[in-house]
């Protein structure tokens, strides 16, 4: 398996970026790794509404894969950009792409090879789930955050509910199916109130 091209370029003068990969531009410095999958959003950050990396997988040198984590990591004036490009099956182009500001990311690499690492970056932004499944969604549910007691036949429904109310939205994706749940504790406890008296939940099976 080859590793695609790491940069910088002294001339100033990037190459077209080819399909299936993620470049990183940081300070000056620029990276290609090759894009396993990864999710994109629109949220408010400084400079407005912009789109930011939720998570992302990718392949790449060990000098490639550790600007990339020191690029969802930066704090600095220059704020990292980053251009997603699918490939010939699943077309899909993002460019200008922000890291998530205020929030950090948990990032894991594996060493493949000698040089070859795989990265994984995910948003700590409260809500996004990598994976667009009840399971994903139950997990979300059940967890400390949220009090109301739900079951897990009921995650379908409330899924349905929370698409149609806006409050789940599924993220820009390649190879994965990220989405985002905007919810609050008290939200939670309304919906979930008004579909059991509109018989649209069942307390017993």
């Amino acid at each position: 398996m080859t590793s695609p091209a790491e940069t910088p370029r002294p001339d100033g003068q990037e190459k077209p970026i080819g399909l299936g990969l993620l470049r990183c531009n940081y300070n000056g410095k620029v990276w290609d790794l090759k894009l396993v999958a990864g999710s994109v959003h629109q949220v408010d950050g400084f400079g407005g509404r912009r789109q930011r990396i939720m998570f992302v997988s990718a392949v790449g040198t060990s000098k490639a894969t550790e600007g990339l984590a020191a690029m969802l990591r930066s704090r600095g004036d220059h704020e990292p950009s980053f251009q997603l490009v699918g490939d010939s099956m699943v077309p899909w182009k993002h460019e200008g792409v922000l890291r998530d500001p205020g929030f950090s990311y948990e990032v894991e690499t594996f060493r493949l090879s000698k040089d070859l690492v795989h990265i994984v970056g995910t948003t700590t932004r409260k809500g996004f789930m990598a994976s667009f499944s009840n399971r994903a969604i139950w997990n979300c549910l059940s967890s400390d955050a949220f009090t109301t007691p739900v079951l897990r036949t009921w995650v379908q429904p409330l899924a349905a509910e929370f698409m149609e109310r806006k409050i789940l939205v599924k993220c820009a994706s390649y190879q994965c199916q990220g989405c985002f749940l905007d919810l609050r504790p008290a939200m939670l406890d309304r919906i979930v109130c008004d579909m059991v008296k509109a018989k649209k939940l069942m307390l017993r099976e």
